[in-house]
């Protein structure tokens, strides 16, 4: 993923680009924004962009190996964690046994969706999907190792206010002092839900959403549609450009 292709406002990208101009990548990062902005899909730029061997000032390369296998939701030293489920088959569930599903709702998508959609993806049901315990054992037996290629052992967590219990105070630790080059952003949508030992250990960055001006026209640019459509869906949608975008495909 580019910076380039993921919609939100620049000054955001640009404090992101300069962690890592300056050397001072916070090891625990929590991204956080409302529902429908593209927060997962920055957060793959970021590591895509620290990981690229070719970087401009701006952006990752796009065309290095390490961009194409980020590209691809399959480099080496990526490591996503989502809100997952038991099911017949998988009585102990974790993120790496539905990564493939993972993988192809991201391409499908350009990691723009929802719980909602996501859970339907994973034919869930009326199961509720949680990240559980054996989640951040996993994580914790992958960090064991040294990174295969890139610098940094990349942990991407979705949706963290999917955690239960168990599995939030497993992680806590990881989190205050992760073992060698590692880079763990969990992306959030819901800040008073996640525990306050898990925020207190993260650097918070606030995703905020466009002005109207500046939504339409992402909008506008994204569906073809003209600004004054634009504007309709965007109060439509209450400024949900994941629903917006998909609303004004169908317009």
């Amino acid at each position: 993923m580019l910076f380039s292709e993921v919609a939100v406002p620049q000054n955001i990208k640009d404090v992101l680009i300069n962690t890592k101009k300056s050397g001072r990548i916070s090891h625990a990062q929590l991204f956080l924004a409302q529902e429908g902005m593209p927060a997962l899909a920055l957060a793959l730029a970021y590591c895509q962009y620290i990981s690229c061997t070719h970087p401009t000032e701006t952006d990752s390369c796009g065309v290095c190996p390490s961009c194409q296998k980020f590209k691809n939701i399959a480099h080496p030293d990526l490591h996503c964690f989502f809100p997952n489920i038991a099911t017949d088959k998988i009585k102990h569930s974790n993120s790496d046994a539905f990564y493939d599903k993972w993988r192809e709702i991201i391409i499908n998508t350009n990691a723009m969706f929802s719980f909602q959609q996501w859970a339907d993806f994973i034919d869930a049901g009326n199961k509720q999907p949680i990240i559980n315990v054996n989640d951040v054992s996993l994580l914790l037996e992958k960090l064991l190792t040294k990174p295969y290629e890139s610098a940094y052992h990349f942990v991407i967590i979705w949706l963290p206010e999917k955690m239960n219990e168990a599995s939030a105070n497993k992680l806590l630790k990881t989190l205050e002092e992760p073992d060698g080059k590692t880079l763990i952003i969990l992306v959030s949508e819901n800040y008073e839900a996640l525990i306050s030992t898990i925020v207190s250990r993260t650097q918070l960055l606030k995703i905020n959403r466009f002005s109207l001006d500046e939504f339409a026209d992402v909008v506008a640019n994204r569906v073809g549609c003209d600004k004054n459509t634009a504007i309709d869906i965007s109060y439509i949608t209450n400024f949900n450009l994941q629903q917006a975008i998909s609303q004004g495909v169908n317009v």
